[in-house]
């Protein structure tokens, strides 16, 4: 009997370096969330990048699936086993172009759930025909229901004195489940870690670890349930908590090796102790809130260059992070 494949995804396939612009991502999230073959169970995106000699050769994007049945024109299916890889895409003329190949997982975890995660190391055809060897990892890793959305309105609230006891908590638990070779150390930062900011209320935490390849195939598999998302950054690994599915937010988890936060929590000790420049940054918070509700993206960007003016006045201040 034949082994059970371990994921069956459909989705695209970009070569190169560039990655899809926002528009292009919008697009394909779209594209992808009709996908699921029944409506009201839960499914989830997954993406993975390409890649040989530290470069980004590919990079996929798609949802997994029950089973391959009509694969969207521009997308391919990924079909992969216990050490075999199979590609389907439809040509122009209708045909089904077929490929396998050898598969190595670099690390794999299959939870009782039945939502297995990992990475692996494969050949596949390029657009060109030829084949590079590849390692494939996994940069994100999110769940969601055919026909709803998850919560991610810009909502800010005047700040809650037990938001530290919150931080209190999930760093218990973090200390408890991870491994101390992986935590090395865990803070608190961003608004609802400055007395008296208003701030969405989702706690933000930075955990240090020795290096993102080694503190991701422990961590992801620890996430890897329907409220929590996961998405890999090339400086840093973000695990979003929800309150439930597709719910409210009510952590971010930062996963960096040192140094890598450094600005952020010199901000964090500035605006504690600098309160004009705290009320600057609250005024303005609550203008782009107003503004921004929808679009946490722009929400976020629109701030960056009184982030940045004040992140350079806490440097030169010498708060280290």
């Amino acid at each position: 009997m034949a082994n059970k494949p371990v994921l069956k995804l459909i989705g695209e396939m970009r070569w190169g370096e560039a990655d899809w612009p926002l528009p292009d991502y919008v697009s394909l999230f779209n594209r992808l969330g009709n996908l699921p073959e029944k409506a009201g169970t839960v499914s989830r995106y997954m993406r993975f990048s390409g890649e040989a000699g530290g470069v980004t050769l590919a990079r996929f994007f798609g949802i997994e699936m029950e089973s391959i049945r009509d694969i969207p024109k521009g997308m391919i299916a990924l079909e992969m086993g216990n050490d075999t890889i199979t590609t389907y895409a439809r040509a122009d003329t209708g045909k089904l172009n077929t490929h396998r190949g050898s598969l190595t997982w670099t690390w794999l975890d299959r939870p009782a759930a039945g939502f297995p995660v990992g990475e692996f190391k494969t050949r596949l055809p390029t657009p060109r025909s030829s084949q590079l060897p590849l390692e494939f990892l996994l940069t994100g890793n999110a769940y969601f229901e055919k026909g709803k959305a998850a919560d991610d309105d810009v909502r800010l609230v005047e700040y809650d004195p037990l938001w530290p006891a919150q931080f209190d908590e999930m760093a218990a638990w973090l200390r408890k489940t991870i491994p101390p070779e992986i935590l090395l150390r865990v803070e608190h930062f961003g608004s609802t870690a400055i007395p008296g900011m208003p701030a969405k209320p989702v706690i933000d935490i930075l955990i240090e670890i020795p290096s993102l390849p080694l503190a991701g195939r422990t961590l992801i598999p620890i996430f890897n349930q329907p409220e929590c998302e996961y998405w890999g950054y090339s400086d840093h690994l973000l695990f979003i908590v929800r309150q439930e599915f597709m719910g409210t937010r009510t952590h971010h988890i930062h996963a960096a090796p040192a140094g890598q936060f450094r600005e952020r929590i010199a901000f964090r000790d500035y605006l504690r102790t600098h309160p004009e420049d705290a009320g600057r940054y609250a005024a303005l918070k609550h203008e782009l809130a107003r503004r921004h509700t929808a679009d946490r993206e722009t929400y976020t960007d629109a701030k960056g260059n009184l982030v940045q003016e004040i992140t350079e006045k806490a440097l030169k201040s010498g708060f280290k992070g």
